[in-house]
């Protein structure tokens, strides 16, 4: 049976992939490939169901007249859908319906239970209840996550208000802050234009001072100017006074030697006294 089902798995995936998705193909009404490959998922599902039971008789010819079925299904699809003629399309669906049948009646032989329609119903409202079981873990799994962005939200807004509470009271504290700087600013304004004042009356006076130096550097110079003249003259004033000394030492000298001769000669003349 793992064969069968395989290639019935093949063969709707050539039409799926062959056959455009578009009704009434080849001018047959209301034939579609949506309604050929439901056809075949429904013949899958009675595969399915049937594959425990390989060792029915049934199950068996099934298995037989199903590979023929295939051969002549996959020989008829082994060109493009433009060019498969209306006679050959209608060969093709007959042999779908003859498979589709053939398991049908298989299925009444050997489940032999309800009507096949109602088994395969049943294995789809599985598979939804499967789906609906795998939504509901997903519903409980957002739920959870729900729950718990809900906590961190309520803890991020404690958070927040706290943190709002903290800003305020600090905006109070920088606002008294800024009070007493703006306060403090008004001091510093006043005793910068107080310092500013005196600066310029400072001013006022080193530049009158500076003029009185200007006036007296004049006459510095003209002291300097004159000290150069007067040391000169003080200077030829000494050494004339150095040489006038000198001259009166000389004659000094001279006149001590003329007043021993004076003496000398009295005495030779008129004897010692």
């Amino acid at each position: 049976m793992e064969q069968t089902m395989q290639k019935l798995t093949e063969l709707i995936g050539t039409i799926t992939e062959r056959f455009p998705d578009e009704n009434d193909l080849k001018g047959f009404p209301g034939i579609s490939r949506a309604l050929i490959i439901e056809s075949l998922n429904d013949c899958n599902s009675i595969l399915t169901t049937l594959n425990g039971h390989d060792n029915h008789f049934e199950v068996i010819l099934l298995k037989r007249e199903a590979a023929e079925i295939f051969e002549k299904l996959f020989r008829e699809l082994d060109e493009k859908f433009d060019k498969i003629t209306g006679d050959k399309f209608n060969t093709i669906l007959k042999l779908i319906s003859k498979l589709s049948s053939l398991a049908r009646e298989t299925y009444a032989a050997v489940i032999n239970t309800a009507p096949i329609r109602t088994e395969i119903d049943i294995a789809k409202a599985k598979a939804e209840l499967d789906l609906l079981t795998s939504n509901n873990e997903e519903l409980k799994r957002i739920n959870a996550e729900l729950l718990t962005l809900k906590e961190t939200t309520v803890t991020n807004l404690n958070t927040l208000t706290t943190d709002a509470t903290t800003l305020k009271d600090e905006i109070v504290i920088i606002n008294t802050e800024v009070t007493e700087l703006k306060n403090s600013s008004a001091t510093i304004v006043a005793d910068f234009q107080e310092k500013q004042r005196v600066a310029t009356e400072n001013e006022k006076t080193i530049t009158e001072f500076l003029g009185t130096i200007e006036t007296k550097k004049a006459i510095v110079e003209e002291i300097q100017k004159n000290t150069t003249t007067w040391e000169q003259d003080i200077k030829t004033a000494k050494e004339s006074l150095i040489t006038k000394a000198s001259e009166f030492d000389t004659l000094n000298e001279r006149s001590k030697a003329i007043q021993k001769e004076i003496e000398e000669t009295h005495e030779k003349i008129f004897g010692k006294k």
